[in-house]
C-alpha cells in the first residue's frame, strides 16, 4: 500500500517536472540540461527502491521498518555503485586496439 502512494508521488512529481521544464521556452541549454539529470535521477531512484522493495518486502508500518528498509536501500546502492566501478575498472584494463600484426 505505502509502496505504491510512493510510485504514484514520484510519478505525479517526474510529469508535473517535465511538463513545467518544457513550458518554458526561453531556458537555455544548461537549465534543460540540469532538468534532464534530475529527471533521470528521479527514475533511477523510482526504480532502484521499487526493485529493492519487492525484494525484500519489508515491513513499512512503523519507523523501525522503514529505517531497516533504508539501511537495505543503501547497502544495495552502494554495492551497485561498488560493482559499476569494477565493470569500469575492468573495461578500462582491457586491449581494445585489436589484433595488430605487422605487415600490411
Amino acid at each position: 500500500m505505502i509502496s505504491t502512494i510512493i510510485i504514484i508521488v514520484f510519478a505525479v512529481i517526474a510529469v508535473i517536472y517535465l511538463f513545467n521544464s518544457y513550458q518554458n521556452k526561453y531556458q537555455n541549454f544548461q537549465g534543460v540540461l540540469f532538468n534532464f539529470i534530475v529527471l533521470i535521477f528521479l527514475i533511477f531512484f523510482l526504480f532502484s527502491v521499487t526493485y529493492v522493495y519487492s525484494n525484500t518486502n519489508p515491513d513499512l508500518s512503523n519507523f523501525s521498518g522503514v529505517v531497516n528498509f533504508f539501511k537495505v536501500y543503501f547497502s544495495w546502492l552502494g554495492s551497485f555503485f561498488g560493482n559499476t566501478k569494477n565493470i569500469a575498472g575492468y573495461a578500462t584494463q582491457q586491449n581494445w586496439a585489436g589484433n595488430v600484426s605487422s605487415g600490411g
